[in-house]
């Protein structure tokens, strides 16, 4: 599953603040001040590199020299001045916002790291005092008991029993086997085989209610790629940049070289695949169907128009 924008950006201008306030720290040991890995902070180092003119505040440069002959980390302003980029308070506001509002969706390890990244977003802009107390006391909503009850279904393999509400106000009695559990700018969203329907379905977990695991095994395993040859499917073409999608997205490499890879992946929800196209737009070269593309802009859009009208 895609990293949400918003924790990805929240957690890069934490990275700015803790290596002007560690200039010179060891690649390795920012990787377990951030609880990442040593891959994953190479990749956050990279993504600074790539957006660091995009971040609010002053914008800056890793030395890169330094990563490359020691592995230490260290960052200058474009004045040569070895400091963390500074805030607006416009923009701390905007970014603890934006965490207050993707709380609720994140698991408990992310929502556990909002109150420190919340304080060095705080800390980056000297008139922000008092907002990183209420992402504080907001930010860590009550631990969503049906993911528990969710997985454990899929651990031991039996049916999952729920009360649903579709989108048009039905309200009815679902008995699923559970497949996959993913979360989008949605929200946490269950596929798996409802034998209701008598075939593949998704649903969106705050429309359930009395969420049980059953004592009935689950019969029908989930479908792999190869066993769903006419399963929809999108073909991205990204910049090496992107790599992290080919790692941490169920996804089929067909191409790569030159500084691209094209990653072909099945269409099991049309929203989280728009939202994986938001989060990879700066890398993203190419898709097919090109409909697709056309659906995330409008989508894009749509979101800026919200934003500009705040």
């Amino acid at each position: 599953m895609p990293e949400r924008t918003e924790v990805q950006m929240a957690r890069l201008l934490s990275l700015v603040s803790w290596i002007g306030e560690h200039p010179g720290a060891e690649l390795d040991r920012a990787a377990r001040h951030f609880g990442r890995s040593r891959d994953q902070m190479v990749r956050d180092v990279n993504l600074l590199g790539d957006v660091h003119d995009s971040l609010p505040g002053s914008s800056f440069e890793v030395d890169w020299e330094l990563l490359a002959r020691e592995e230490r980390l260290r960052i200058r302003t474009t004045m040569g001045v070895d400091l963390p980029p500074r805030l607006t308070p416009a923009e701390a506001s905007a970014v603890l916002i934006g965490l207050r509002a993707i709380a609720p969706v994140l698991d408990d390890d992310l929502r556990a790291r909002l109150p420190r990244t919340a304080m060095a977003v705080a800390a980056l802009s000297p008139g922000s005092d008092g907002v990183s107390d209420e992402v504080v006391v907001s930010g860590a909503p009550r631990h969503d008991a049906r993911l528990d009850i969710l997985n454990e279904a899929m651990r031991v393999g039996r049916q999952v029993g729920f009360e649903y509400t579709s989108l048009d106000g039905r309200r009815g009695r679902r008995e699923v086997d559970p497949w996959d559990l993913h979360r989008s700018a949605e929200g946490w969203t269950l596929r798996g085989w409802c034998h209701a329907a008598d075939g593949e379905r998704s649903f969106r977990l705050e429309r359930m209610d009395a969420v049980t695991v059953l004592d009935s095994l689950a019969d029908h395993p989930r479908k792999t790629a190869e066993d769903r040859p006419d399963a929809p499917r999108v073909r991205l073409t990204l910049t090496d940049a992107a790599r992290w999608v080919a790692e941490e997205v169920p996804c089929r490499v067909t191409e790569q070289g030159s500084g691209r890879f094209v990653a072909e992946i099945e269409v099991w929800d049309r929203d989280w695949v728009e939202a994986l196209l938001i989060d990879v737009a700066p890398h993203l070269l190419d898709v097919d169907p090109p409909d697709v593309a056309q659906t995330m802009a409008q989508r894009a859009r749509r979101a800026l128009d919200v934003w500009e009208e705040r």
